[in-house]
């Protein structure tokens, strides 16, 4: 009985130790093709070029750019307001500004965000100076947004009772669009 519980000891130890002795061997492949892997993502590592000096400081000054760009842009317009203001400039100039349409406020897509924008469709009568002058004024109105989206000019000199000296009178039609606040980020 002893030798028997002996055979049966060694039996057991030698498949403990061939089992043992076959995970060792296992993990000495996997811990070998891991090494390798290392050493490849070293070397790829060693061929990526360092970063050019001062990027922290030019992410800085393209961050503060960008705030001072949003904030140009007002939150909020008052329509009414702008109204106004297009019809006393057309006033000072000496033009008539009618008819005056406007369109409801709408979104629109402009490098990646969305912005409020409202459109107003006028023609203006006058000379050319007068127009000129007017088209000109409208670019230095406080709603610095203001931008003319399309602009034609016919000439109408028949048939009118007030002429300029040059005997030319002008419709320009113009269609301004107004731009606020973006909405969010595409």
């Amino acid at each position: 009985m002893n030798k028997l519980l002996v055979a049966v000891l060694v039996i057991a130890l030698s498949a403990a130790y061939c089992f043992l002795g076959l995970d060792y061997a296992k993990q000495n492949r996997e811990q070998a093709r891991l090494k390798s892997e290392i050493a490849d993502a070293e070397q790829a590592l060693a061929q990526v070029p360092l970063p050019p000096q001062g990027l922290e400081e030019q992410l800085a000054a393209a961050q503060a750019s960008l705030a001072a760009e949003q904030m140009a842009i007002p939150g909020e317009i008052n329509s009414n307001q702008l109204i106004d203001t297009i019809l006393n400039l057309a006033k000072e100039h000496g033009v008539q500004a009618i008819p005056l349409v406007t369109q409801p406020w709408s979104t629109a897509n402009v490098g990646g965000y969305a912005y409020r924008v409202f459109r107003i469709n006028v023609e203006v009568e006058g000379s050319f100076a007068q127009l000129n002058n007017f088209i000109s004024s409208l670019e230095n109105v406080e709603f610095e947004t203001l931008l003319v989206e399309h602009l034609r000019i016919i000439g109408i000199s028949e048939g009118l009772e007030e002429e300029t000296a040059s005997g030319e009178r002008f419709t320009a039609s113009l269609d301004l669009a107004v731009f606020a606040g973006s909405l969010d980020y595409h």
